[in-house]
């Protein structure tokens, strides 16, 4: 059964970038001919959606994640999170209400809880829903955003990594922009399929990669023109930053192996080569890659080849 229409624009016309996915899962990744829009092809009869509320996802990626229980996988969100909270904290008054769609444990809503009057988190995911709820202590509701009935509108609502988990995440923004005050916004973060480890890697670890990065619980791949039209569709005016949240280690591991740093914290905040350093050469070689570092993802954000995309989204009539 071939794909007939592209979800943005309705043309019919794609190209297959790949026929394989994450755990070599025979399924098509396919890019619309007119506006660039990658997704997977969901009319496959052995597709069929994997989401981050059922077990079987949290159970076969652990390597990502590196961790061997949720107070683990918290207190590793928490350090990934925290200059993000810092950003999103920045725009808020201490008066402010948040929701976050898709919280998870509830790690950002935690960091930035005592700085606002009210957070509130939205997530199918029963262990965590139940975590977030029961050790930190944030209110929580366990059904969809369009089932769910809030008694209130918020100054900001959060979508960390889940628009592209979304069957239809245009949708999925619209129903979030009916909770949002006039003078509020939607704060999305989202991958950037466009980002270096796509695209400027030797060829054999490139097609890991790829491979890696195409994934059954990811169903849109955004770069930065349709990231662009995704709001544009949902009737959001949008202000996009890219930045880059992976090591230069990781890229090194990647570069050489075709595997990616075991564990999100040190992915993400790993970029010390000994630990702890016991002498002046290993604080000097630490040094070295600190620095290297912090000048790595500043060249890949100039360029717009970070791995995420930060997104502040208003109404367009405010």
């Amino acid at each position: 059964m071939e794909q007939q229409t592209c979800y943005f624009c309705h043309a019919a016309g794609f190209e297959q970038l790949s026929d394989r996915i994450r755990h070599d899962e025979a399924i098509p990744v396919l890019r619309c001919l007119n506006c660039g829009l990658i997704f997977l092809d969901k009319t496959k009869p052995e597709f069929t959606i994997e989401t981050y509320q059922s077990e079987e996802y949290l159970n076969k990626n652990p390597q990502l994640y590196g961790t061997e229980s949720l107070g683990d996988y918290d207190r590793a969100r928490m350090e990934t999170y925290r200059s993000k909270a810092g950003k999103v904290l920045s725009l808020l008054k201490p008066e402010a209400a948040v929701l976050d769609i898709g919280c998870g444990c509830g790690s950002f809503l935690s960091l930035i809880k005592p700085s606002v009057k009210k957070v509130v988190g939205i997530e199918l995911n029963k262990p965590l829903a139940d975590y977030a709820r029961e050790k930190l202590k944030i209110e929580i509701y366990d059904q969809p955003l369009e089932s769910t009935e809030l008694s209130q509108k918020f100054d900001a609502i959060l979508m960390l990594q889940v628009i592209d988990h979304l069957m239809d995440p245009i949708a999925a923004l619209k129903k979030a922009k009916t909770y949002l005050k006039d003078d509020g916004f939607i704060w999305v973060e989202v991958p950037n399929t466009d980002e270096a480890l796509m695209r400027y890697l030797p060829e054999n670890t490139l097609a890991q990669h790829r491979l890696f990065h195409y994934h059954r619980a990811h169903l849109w791949y955004f770069n930065i023109d349709t990231i662009k039209q995704l709001f544009a569709l949902a009737g959001l005016n949008c202000e996009i930053k890219n930045v880059h949240d992976w090591t230069f280690p990781n890229f090194l591991q990647w570069w050489y192996l075709g595997r990616p740093t075991v564990g999100i914290g040190p992915a993400q905040l790993g970029i010390h080569l000994y630990q702890p350093p016991t002498n002046q050469y290993m604080r000097d070689m630490n040094e070295l890659f600190e620095k290297n570092d912090v000048a790595f993802r500043g060249i890949l954000e100039k360029h717009n080849l970070g791995s995420t995309f930060l997104c502040k989204a208003t109404l367009q009539n405010k």
